[in-house]
């Protein structure tokens, strides 16, 4: 208790000295609290975003590998001349799908599945929104992964079979968010195979009823044109949806029946594929599927892509996460955190520095009074203790003061750093966007996906709500007992190495 009371008198006598030491604290411990919550508020919103960019995993075509392949597969044909190479896209067998999903490293009960494919209702009264069998919307289509394109009829292939609409299994995002863009108006939502749902205004053209039951029919042709599975489908209708979306997303294709959202019936996935019998490549006459996998731990990304190859993925396909969108929003993130963490530690070695200096200088001054100390009987522990507590008192009252000071001044500072960092970072994107657009394109989108290098939709994230939590209080806590123990323990080791009789003797 002696020690205690001793420490504290000494503050008040050696206030001026102590005075500029809590400044100095003061300093160290507001630039942490400001760098701390900056670093561990960006550290939060790093792995959010890395857990939803990282995680989903996408397979897409790269055209770029696609035309090298084909340039080399025809080169050296024909006497000299050039020669127009033909690009057939790449495609992925509907089991495939199914098997790269069947892997360790994915959370099985997120990863989903669609399928849709281009049908025709066997009873010939049943009429496609906007079907007009003289028109285009009798053609012929073909889907490449994701997206399906009308293709002309060719010569002598009138008479083969060309879908007017689609039936869709398990896509139902639409009906989900905040703001669904498609709603269950009558009736109830799909709960076993067999069952489908229809547009209220595809119902209400041909005076469909819930609870009767609809008859489709597809044939699948090859990439030569050659049929390889008919496939027949008997769904009943169990509810009706409104649709807000845009009736025809591809404003070139307004009046094809085929690509009318209208038109599309909703069932699930297997019973879309159920139906069709045989090892069917997708990509041929309407019939796509496409998956998205989510991964466990986005760092596993490399083991599910050897995992995939060594599945019998082809090597003209990419296996990737949303890496444009994450860099985009996160890399200002990332510059801040970086920025602060540096900024912080050059604080508190700069800081620690200073303080042993003028902890050595104080108690140097003070080299008699510990002399009278140990010479009335008090152990170089106690002694070591009472300074170790001087100085950690004056911590305490400036850590108080600093974390007070750092939680109003955080907001502001992570404010404008931000800002910078969004800045430069448009800067770069406009000098590399001025660099790519003299650059020829090469490569090609595959069912609506971006072609290599395209840019993103997603926007830098602008503004970041910085917060004290309980983790970032206790490390501020470590750093202030840190601080005073290293000022204070290093300059006593000095001190304590002198016996009494020698100290008084340098005092006399």
């Amino acid at each position: 208790m002696y020690v205690l009371k001793n420490a504290l008198k000494n503050l008040v006598r050696n206030r001026g000295r102590n005075t500029l030491i809590a400044v100095i604290i003061f300093a160290i411990i507001t630039t942490t609290v400001i760098a701390l919550i900056i670093n561990n508020t960006s550290s939060g919103i790093i792995d959010d975003y890395k857990n939803r960019f990282g995680s989903e995993v996408s397979i897409s075509p790269n055209m770029e590998k696609v035309m090298q392949n084909a340039q080399s597969s025809q080169s050296g044909g024909g006497n000299g001349r050039q020669q127009a190479v033909r690009i057939s896209p790449p495609s992925i067998n509907p089991k495939q799908y199914l098997s790269f999903g069947e892997s360790d490293y994915l959370l099985q009960d997120k990863c989903t599945y669609t399928a849709n494919i281009g049908v025709k209702c066997s009873d010939e009264s049943f009429t496609p929104i906007d079907y007009d069998e003289n028109s285009s919307s009798g053609s012929m289509m073909y889907s490449v992964n994701g997206g399906s394109r009308p293709a002309p009829m060719p010569e002598g292939d009138e008479d083969r079979f060309s879908p007017n609409m689609r039936i869709y299994g398990d896509s139902w995002g639409e009906f989900t968010g905040d703001s669904p863009s498609r709603k269950l108006s009558e009736g109830r939502q799909v709960q076993k195979d067999g069952e489908c749902l229809m547009s209220a205004d595809l119902a209400e053209e041909n005076g469909v009823d819930i609870g009767d039951a609809l008859a489709f029919n597809a044939t699948l042709y090859d990439t030569e044109r050659n049929p390889v599975a008919e496939v027949e489908y008997s769904l009943t209708v169990v509810g009706f949806y409104t649709d807000a979306t845009e009736e025809y997303p591809i404003p070139m294709m307004s009046g094809n029946s085929y690509m009318n959202r209208r038109n599309e019936v909703l069932t699930t996935f297997d019973t879309v594929m159920n139906a069709v019998s045989g090892d069917v490549a997708t990509g041929f006459n309407g019939l796509d599927v496409s998956a998205t996998y989510y991964l466990k731990n986005p760092d596993m990304l490399e083991d599910f892509k050897r995992e995939l190859y060594a599945k019998g993925l082809s090597g003209d396909f990419d296996v990737n996460t949303d890496t444009l969108s994450y860099n985009k929003i996160v890399a200002p993130v990332e510059g801040l955190k970086s920025m602060s963490l540096t900024f912080m530690l050059v604080v508190l070695i700069l800081g620690g520095v200073i303080l042993v200096l003028l902890s050595s200088i104080a108690i140097r001054e003070r080299k008699y009074e510990i002399g009278v100390l140990r010479a009335m009987g008090m152990k170089k522990g106690k002694v070591a203790v009472g300074l170790w507590l001087e100085i950690l008192a004056i911590a305490a009252v400036c850590l108080v003061l600093g974390i007070t000071a750092g939680i109003f001044a955080s907001q502001p500072v992570s404010d404008t750093l931000l800002e910078r960092q969004v800045a430069a970072i448009a800067e770069e994107d406009a000098a590399q966007s001025a660099q790519n657009a003299n650059r020829p394109m090469i490569g090609m989108t595959i069912g609506g996906g971006r072609a290599p290098g395209a840019g993103t939709d997603a926007k830098p994230l602008e503004n970041m709500d910085v917060s004290l939590s309980i983790v970032t209080i206790l490390e501020i806590i470590a750093v202030a007992v840190l601080l005073a123990s290293v000022s204070g323990i290093v300059s006593i080791s000095r001190i304590t190495k002198y016996e009494p009789i020698k100290i008084l003797m340098e005092r006399n």
